[in-house]
């Protein structure tokens, strides 16, 4: 009734409020029993994610039950109820093994290492293509140069090498 069709029952939104927070605490507990990694990782992100939902959608409700006149709130409860049920919503896909929460995390993050990849040979290749002559200008400000003389070192035969046997693995 209280979170229902609009115009919301603001009155009445309390005592849901407080059984919706007795059960988040329960959630943010079952959180602990999880052993640690990546699953365990992912669960309290979840939990702190419906948290933070919950603890808006709880601020909005009480902070206006003490205005009379339920036209001027406009329809911003909505927009925090339908972040709790997202949060939720989330929570419940949460994985179901460590296993498969690593899984998810390395697709996840293997966009990033992909492009970091890429840099780096386009990076070897603008340094094969420079060769030994380094003092070559090319009018390209990347941009280091801000941060000194240490970062604008070109790559040694060491460090070359290095890279090309890391490209030579992936």
């Amino acid at each position: 009734m209280a979170l229902g069709k609009p115009p919301p029952s603001y009155a009445l939104a309390p005592p849901p409020i407080k059984e919706l927070s007795e059960q988040a605490g329960q959630l943010v507990s079952c959180t602990s029993t999880f052993p640690q990694g990546v699953l365990r990782k992912e669960a309290v992100w979840a939990a702190e994610e419906t948290v933070q939902a919950l603890d808006a959608l709880a601020k909005h409700f009480l902070s206006n039950c003490a205005l009379e006149d339920t036209a001027t709130h406009g329809d911003d409860y909505l927009t925090t109820t339908g972040a709790v049920h997202a949060a939720v919503e989330k929570a419940v896909k949460i994985s179901d093994s460590e296993r498969e929460a690593i899984a998810k995390a390395w697709k996840a993050n293997a966009e990033g290492l992909s492009d970091s990849l890429g840099d780096v040979k386009e990076m070897m290749e603008e340094q094969g293509k420079k060769g030994d002559n380094e003092d070559e200008e090319d009018g390209f400000d990347d941009g280091w140069d801000e941060f000194g003389k240490e970062f604008q070192k070109k790559l040694s035969p060491e460090e070359r090498e290095r890279v090309a046997k890391v490209r030579g693995q992936l």
